[in-house]
């Protein structure tokens, strides 16, 4: 009974994949528990969290916060805000698992329990100076992949970190 009970909740509330919560965002309000992934400062501060819009018939995840009400992705060169419904990475406090980033990838190549950031690319950062950049990794392509500037897309080959899902 517990676990129909669980899978019920998931269908209404959000979507559980790789054992990882997502939520869905319809209005640009940020979900209880989302998951602080970066910051930005080229304006004012803002706490980035990780998202993930279906764009051209592809899962794709990128970067969202409470100031933005969209969620950035980078596709083929090009940097879209993708408005809402677009999904949210939670971690609410119930869940039998954390997540953590793993540092120095490089090629695509992403470590074991990687999280899932959409169609065979994966949730990463790198570190620029005091911003924190999200992105994605690439397996396919060999590279993370970031929004430049908020038209462009622009890549690395190397030292980017990958976020990972530990049970407890």
């Amino acid at each position: 009974m517990f676990a129909v009970r669980f899978l019920l909740f998931f269908q209404v509330t959000g979507v559980y994949c790789q054992g990882i919560v997502w939520k869905t965002v319809i209005n640009g309000t940020l979900p209880p528990h989302a998951f602080p992934g970066g910051t930005r400062r080229d304006r004012q501060e803002d706490t980035l969290y990780i998202c993930k819009g279906n764009y051209h018939e592809h899962e794709v995840c990128g970067k969202t916060s409470q100031k933005t009400n969209v969620c950035t992705i980078t596709y083929v060169d090009r940097a879209i805000d993708y408005p809402a419904p677009y999904q949210v990475l939670t971690l609410p406090l119930w869940v039998p698992y954390t997540l953590r980033w793993v540092k120095g990838y490089s090629y695509g190549k992403v470590p074991p329990n990687a999280v899932e950031g959409g169609d065979m690319v994966y949730v990463g950062r790198f570190l620029n100076g005091s911003e924190v950049i999200l992105g994605k990794v690439d397996s396919i392509n060999q590279a993370f992949f970031y929004d430049k500037d908020g038209v462009n897309e622009a890549w690395l080959k190397e030292g980017y970190d990958v976020l990972v899902k530990e049970e407890f």
